[in-house]
């Protein structure tokens, strides 16, 4: 392996390791935000970040064994791992979105249809605090910004 290859493994491991850092933070707090606001909506995007954080953690394992050397058994090197790394990281997101895709319908159905039908069961509905939904999101889209910049590449085109 070159050492220009080499600098690029190790800059994109730092970039990968700080993106981490910051996900697992921002997760922590989206996720106890949820609750506190009985958000679902909160919920489902910490929900969609623990992808996140799980695909940037695969991401630096598949970095680092792409970083290999090539030996008598994997004689180019184990850098198709990172692929596999992808697939990975897509099929955990299609699972979480359907648990929320079920979380959500549950809740249509036992707390919009009986608003909608005017029934007396309306007491169960739960509050959610949108001051506190507004503040956590407003945050969100600053850790996002961040992210970008983190795992951004300047001067890198197609």
């Amino acid at each position: 392996m070159e050492t220009d290859d080499i600098g690029e493994l190790v800059d994109v491991r730092k970039r990968l390791l700080a993106a981490t850092i910051l996900c697992f933070m921002f997760l922590c707090v989206e996720t106890a935000g949820a609750f506190m606001a009985g958000s679902l909506a909160l919920l489902s995007d910490a929900v969609h970040l623990f992808a996140d954080l799980a695909s940037l953690v695969v991401a630096l394992g598949a970095n680092h064994l792409a970083s290999l050397p090539a030996s008598q058994t994997y004689t180019y090197g184990l850098k198709r791992v990172e692929a596999l790394a992808s697939l990975f990281s897509v099929s955990t997101l299609i699972i979480l979105s359907l648990r929320l895709c079920v979380e959500g319908i549950y809740r249509l159905w036992f707390y919009a249809v009986p608003i909608l039908s005017k029934s007396s069961d309306v007491e169960d509905v739960p509050d959610v605090d949108g001051k506190l939904v507004a503040i956590i999101a407003s945050v969100g889209v600053v850790v996002n910004i961040m992210l970008a910049v983190i795992l951004g590449e300047e001067g890198h085109a197609h």
